[in-house]
């Protein structure tokens, strides 16, 4: 193979995915087994039903049909638009376009820590991908599966905006952006603060805009006032954001949901058997931490420590 470790410091510092921060690549990819990729292709599915699940868990809790604490420990800190929007019915079922489950690799598989629907790293994914591929490696979905992955999310074009919390991310996104124009795509990354909302309508100076990637997570809501601004023309139909505005899709609680005692019959539910035999596998038990008052008689039925209860 001709692929240096100096290849890939002087290419990545071209694009300007290391920002004078020490990034180090490897000469070759990580190496799979067959059970790995398998396990790995096969949780797209799963995952996705699992976001679904999340979200009708949250709506019955509104509701009532299921306990109303559930909703009041996503709900916490949150202010009472995102609140209502995430209760809209538009907003029912809608879901993030790219999901990304954090796995670490134990000797027992992998264990999902955190399925992320704001996800970075889809550029350097990207490039990585492409620089392995041209020295007659096959990347998993292909050398240029995430260019074209990104692309199917915006057939029509569109605008990345990414916050000043995010921007870290921006130089990868940049090039994600050029390899899709190289496509004759219109993709433009730009910042919040480029656009305005003008009656019904998200405006570029004067040119309209109907599809946005939000790179930004709500819990920055504060630093960006046209977030709350976005809402009503999500609802209205005149905008689509995608990840959608549901906080709950951006909760480490939905794990701890998952393996809650009294919510196992839901999911046994909504997740086809294999689904669920599957994520039982790969997410490590989860707990609630609440500093709410307990009765004197309630016990913990949960973490240990050095194998004693606690």
């Amino acid at each position: 193979m001709g692929l240096g470790l100096d290849d890939f410091m002087s290419d990545a510092g071209a694009v300007g995915f290391r920002e004078d921060r020490g990034w180090l690549f490897s000469p070759e990819p990580l190496k799979l087994s067959p059970a790995e990729v398998s396990q790995l292709e096969r949780l797209g599915h799963p995952l996705r039903m699992f976001q679904q699940g999340c979200d009708r868990i949250y709506r019955r809790s509104v509701k009532g049909t299921l306990p109303g604490w559930i909703a009041g420990l996503l709900d916490s800190g949150k202010p009472k638009w995102l609140v209502k929007a995430q209760q809209s019915e538009d907003l029912r079922d809608v879901a993030p376009r790219v999901i990304r489950p954090d796995l670490l690799m134990t000797e027992n598989g992998f264990a999902l820590t955190e399925l992320d629907a704001v996800p970075g790293g889809m550029g350097i994914t990207g490039w990585l991908s492409q620089r392995y591929g041209a020295e007659s490696y096959s990347p998993l979905g292909g050398a240029a599966g995430m260019v074209e992955g990104f692309r199917s999310l915006m057939p029509s074009g569109g605008e990345v905006l990414i916050s000043e919390e995010s921007v870290d991310y921006r130089p990868e996104m940049e090039w994600l952006a050029d390899e899709l124009r190289k496509r004759s795509f219109s993709i433009r990354v730009c910042s919040p603060e480029d656009l305005a909302v003008r009656g019904e309508q998200l405006l570029f100076g004067e040119e309209r805009i109907q599809l946005v990637y939000r790179f930004w997570e709500l819990f920055d809501y504060a630093n960006l006032p046209l977030m709350k601004e976005l809402i009503p023309l999500v609802e209205s139909g005149n905008l689509v954001v995608t990840p959608p505005m549901k906080h709950t899709q951006e909760e480490k609680l939905s794990l701890a949901l998952f393996h809650h005692y009294r919510l196992q019959a839901f999911w046994e539910e909504v997740l086809e058997e294999r689904e669920l035999l599957l994520l039982r596998e790969m997410i490590p038990p989860t707990w609630v931490l609440d500093p709410a008052e307990i009765p004197p008689g309630a016990y913990m039925d949960g973490p240990t420590v050095q194998g004693r209860a606690l």
